[in-house]
């Protein structure tokens, strides 16, 4: 009886395809590209280093996107990814699939997508930000979040523009690993966040327009494993503005992960905004600031950005700042160290 009824349901789905046509596609991609100067005696990672520079590609993103009809589409993402600006050897620029997932869209206000899909944090963040180009978001660099997974998702609009929500159902592993096997794989990870925006029709103009005010909460529910104290769980809370000339932004995350001994908690926040000066000319500036409990002792750091931007023209970008990090406490034998980079960094999308 239940395959009759999943046979029913994929073929009434499918009917409601229309028939097969050929899809449109688009191609686009990004490169970011830095050249990094060492002010510090020692990066973090407690190598020695004071004056040494390095000219590198960070990011190379190739996104190819089909649209078959109004309502189905497919996006696939390719990153390049090379190595971190404080190694001197290794492998570089590694390729690999980042998203790879079809779109179905109900309307206007829903749409659903299925495969290697975006979660619901990072990337939302990162649009906030601005400035991947210049440094990942605080969670992605901590690795406390994924920005993509395997699972099955929803994105839709609240009613009368007063905001938005995102929520996944996902292996929980991450778009890098598979999911774990026997028992271990039988649990998936849920994540959810809602934006919501109060005054989305503000009267007022200038600095009384509340319209750009976005409070924002997420929520991740997983398990590490079938075992004991394995608890993967995410909490944000945060506001944001963006109006006209500047941005800003403010949350803070509580998690808890297990690794069958106890549920260690994470705690970290950060702020971040931005302020258009000129017509192409923009300051900004990001801290960040990461607790961690561990099984080998704590870790804990703080990290600051400060810099300019400057807009050359459509899709491209470039970018001086000044990014530090400050080691708090470091895992016992790790040799972790203060580090101060003047970062020169551009975007370029194509």
């Amino acid at each position: 009886m239940k395959i009759k009824v999943w046979l029913t349901a994929a073929a009434v789905f499918i009917s409601a395809l229309g028939p097969a046509r050929a899809a449109d596609v688009k191609l686009s991609g990004v490169v970011f590209g830095q050249y990094a100067h060492q002010l510090s005696n020692n990066n973090y990672k407690g190598d020695e280093g004071k004056d040494r520079g390095a000219f590198g590609i960070s990011r190379i993103y190739m996104t190819g996107e089909a649209k078959y009809s109004p309502e189905l589409k497919a996006k696939v993402v390719l990153e390049g990814s090379s190595r971190e600006i404080y190694v001197t050897s290794g492998t570089s620029n590694a390729v690999f699939v980042k998203n790879a997932f079809g779109e179905y869209v109900f309307n206007d206000r829903l749409s659903a997508a299925f495969g290697m899909i975006p979660t619901p944090w990072i990337d939302f963040e990162k649009e906030v930000w601005g400035r991947r180009f210049v440094q990942k978001t605080n969670l992605a660099q901590a690795g406390v979040l994924n920005s993509a997974d395997l699972g099955a998702g929803l994105v839709g609009k609240l009613p009368r523009g007063y905001g938005e929500y995102h929520a996944v159902y996902v292996n929980g592993e991450g778009y890098n690993k598979d999911e774990k096997s026997k028992k271990d794989g039988r649990r998936k990870d849920v994540m959810l966040r809602v934006s919501l925006v109060p005054f989305s029709n503000s009267p007022h103009s200038g600095i009384g327009d509340l319209s750009g005010l976005k409070f924002h909460g997420y929520i991740q529910q997983g398990r590490v494993s079938d075992g004991a104290r394995q608890l993967r769980d995410r909490y944000i809370a945060g506001v944001s503005y963006q109006k006209g000339k500047c941005h800003f932004m403010y949350y803070y995350l509580r998690g808890h992960d297990g690794d069958g001994t106890a549920n260690r908690i994470t705690n970290s926040w950060s702020a971040h905004g931005s302020y258009r000066l000129l017509r192409d000319f923009s300051l900004f500036g990001r801290y960040d600031s990461f607790r961690k409990a561990a099984a080998a002792g704590p870790e804990a750091y703080d990290r600051g950005t400060i810099g300019v931007d400057h807009k050359l023209a459509d899709g491209a970008r470039i970018s001086l700042s000044d990014q530090w990090l400050q080691v708090v406490k470091s895992v016992s034998g790790s040799n972790k160290s203060n580090e101060n980079q003047l970062m020169a960094q551009f975007e370029l999308k194509f």
